[in-house]
């Protein structure tokens, strides 16, 4: 490589300290109330000196985040040219970033900001994601031609499925300031280690077949992990996070693709006056559902919601037969358990119970999106029977069917209510085989 010249070097001197400088007042100050005159005074150099280096301050992050993905690339050399198996090269630029989160969390916040702004606005899409999928594609090959990665699945594919785990590790790690990053990033490594490795012969012989019993497990995983959250944390969940739920949801299937739900959804001073609001109404009002709720619970039925509600009663500290402490169990559904949000899910009358089934299909795709980004949820119908109230406060317009709702945010997972687990019917139980 040619030496630079003494003029490269002082561009290149004069453009670090741009950044450096940038870097620091946003910091200090943030980005939006910082200006490029700031900055420019800060490096010791004139506004006209900024913009010949960057058209805007969004281009200096954009630079930053070239320097953090230059950083990647040299892990990732560092890592090839290292006696080193391609499970460590996976842990090695996951514990990287959770290092850098560790030292450095104010700087790292900003610059993986640039990523987030493309995975929630689009404004450069992919870009970022496919910067880093690149460099992940050379562990991938090389794991593939040593035997330890699979190779039912391309190296391309792999590599675009641990970028996506790493930047779901980077996005939890924003979203929450109460992860840990290194048992998160670290907890993600191993998760995605296990996925790339070589498929037993008996479940690899095709890659359709493959494909089918990889995605199986996924949704294994997001079905045994999600629980009914009955406890949250008081943070709100970013508006982008609960965009992308929406995003995903909105995939759900329905008849003749009617799409019949709305959704309304709460956030900061608005589900504090929701809730309480919806705790007086519930304490003077009868209950007055648009769906009408089970007549009765009987047989298997009523073992079930039984064995349910002794186990949370159970988990909370309250006896069996205390009507006043179950009772008060009970009204934390009209507090929305503490949730920093709640969705009300309504359909049009018109579609009948299919709508509501539909609405059904919707609500399954809503909690299973936000377990996958990390979220705690519950669906209540308990709301569904304050209707009335409902409908004033979200001014539902008419037509409309209250089916539902779902609280949602971040769980309190050291919560008692959230410390136990429903069981599962056995397959034999609700299934029935027509052979002839």
């Amino acid at each position: 490589m040619e030496a630079l010249s003494r003029r490269e070097q002082n561009k290149l001197q004069t453009r670090q300290r741009i950044i450096a400088a940038a870097k620091s007042m946003f910091e200090t100050q943030g980005i939006d109330d910082t200006t490029v005159g700031e900055v420019a005074r800060q490096a010791g150099v004139s506004r006209g000196t900024f913009f010949n280096y960057f058209p805007t301050k969004t281009a200096v992050l954009t630079a930053m985040w070239q320097d953090m993905t230059t950083q990647f690339a040299r892990v990732v050399d560092a890592s090839l040219s290292a006696q080193m198996s391609t499970r460590q090269r996976i842990h090695g630029i996951f514990e990287k970033f959770a290092h850098g989160a560790e030292v450095d969390p104010d700087y790292l916040m900003i610059v993986s900001g640039e990523l987030n702004r493309d995975l929630c606005t689009g404004e450069t899409p992919a870009a970022r994601a496919q910067q880093l999928s690149e460099q992940i594609l050379r562990i991938i090959e090389v794991g593939q031609a040593a035997g330890e990665v699979r190779t039912d699945l391309t190296a391309s594919f792999l590599a675009q499925m641990v970028a996506a785990g790493y930047i779901s590790a980077i996005m939890r790690w924003r979203d929450d300031p109460k992860v840990r990053p290194h048992k998160d990033f670290t907890a993600t490594a191993n998760f995605l280690a296990d996925s790339i490795e070589p498929r037993p012969p008996h479940l690899a012989e095709t890659s359709v077949m493959t494909s089918t019993i990889d995605h199986s497990v996924a949704l294994s995983a997001l079905l045994d992990g999600r629980f009914s959250c009955r406890a949250y944390k008081p943070e709100p969940v970013e508006r982008a996070t609960i965009e992308r739920i929406l995003e995903l949801a909105q995939r759900t299937p329905s008849w003749c693709n009617t799409q019949p739900w709305h959704v309304a959804i709460t956030e900061g001073e608005g589900t504090e006056r929701f809730r309480t609001g919806l705790s007086k109404y519930v304490r003077s009002q009868p209950q007055a559902p648009d769906f009408e709720f089970p007549r009765e619970y009987v047989g298997e039925y009523r073992e079930r919601r039984l064995e349910t509600a002794l186990a949370l009663y159970d988990s909370v500290g309250i006896t069996r037969g205390d009507r006043a402490a179950s009772g008060a169990q009970t009204m934390k559904n009209f507090d929305l358990f503490g949730a920093p949000h709640v969705a009300i899910i309504t359909t049009d009358e018109a579609l009948g119970v299919y709508g509501a089934v539909d609405c059904g299909l919707y609500v399954n795709t809503f909690l299973l999106a936000a377990q996958a980004l990390g979220l705690g949820a519950i669906p209540q119908a308990a709301l569904a029977g304050s209707s009335p109230y409902l409908r004033e406060f979200f001014d539902l317009p008419e037509g409309r069917k209250v089916v539902c709702a779902i609280s949602f945010g971040y769980p309190d997972e050291d919560h008692a209510a959230n410390s136990f687990r429903t069981t599962r019917a056995d397959i034999a139980d609700v299934a029935t085989w027509v052979s002839s």
